[in-house]
């Protein structure tokens, strides 16, 4: 997957084709269909690879006993301390627009999955008083984009920590009611272990 992943990465889902694809891995396309019928199956695996850990990652840290706004944060710094680390044909691969498209429906069922676990734990915030009355359907679209971040630049902006702590900074200090809590947020966070399971290398 590599090598589709650096074609979609240069080229562009639609710039990609089954074709080139094949004709980069020195096989026939006979081959390729074997395993998958279309260059849409093969975008959404590879996507998977990436989202399928952090959904799992998303599952764990919602039975930890702490406050929601611990969690998000908890959430927030690891997604985009990992997103920044990932392999770079990977991190093209989820900047594709396809990834956000819902006629790509695994994909984009896939991405509200996360942006459906940000709404809850939004929502929990501001029923626990930490966060402000804001709109969760909104929010978790914001704070989506945020967490992906990294894959939208090409510069140098720091280590992934400092990138990480920033962007999570940026959004408390918006999202909590009382923004002098953010010290105890991040402290509570700290508490959470790191259950965050790096996405597997493309083969």
């Amino acid at each position: 997957m590599s090598v589709s992943a650096r074609l979609f990465a240069l080229e562009g889902f639609a710039g990609t084709s089954m074709r080139l694809i094949c004709k980069e891995l020195g096989v026939t396309t006979s081959s390729v269909f074997h395993q998958f019928p279309s260059k849409q199956a093969i975008l959404e695996k590879i996507f998977a690879t990436a989202v399928l850990p952090e959904l799992a990652f998303y599952k764990k840290i919602s039975k930890v006993d702490a406050p929601a706004a611990a969690k998000l944060y908890k959430i927030i710094t690891s997604d985009i301390r990992e997103v920044a680390q990932i392999n770079p044909q990977l991190k093209g691969v989820l900047g594709l627009p396809e990834v956000r498209n819902p006629r790509f429906k695994e994909l984009y069922k896939l991405r509200k999955k996360t942006i459906n676990h940000f709404r809850k734990l939004v929502g929990a915030g501001i029923q626990e008083g930490d966060f402000r009355p804001l709109d969760t359907k909104i929010i978790s679209e914001v704070v989506t984009l945020l967490g992906e971040f990294p894959v939208y630049t090409s510069t140098s902006l720091g280590s992934p920590g400092t990138q990480s702590a920033e962007i999570a900074q940026f959004v408390f200090l918006g999202l909590l009611k009382h923004p002098s809590r953010l010290k105890y947020v991040q402290q509570m966070a700290a508490k959470i272990p790191e259950q965050f399971v790096r996405p597997e290398e493309l083969t």
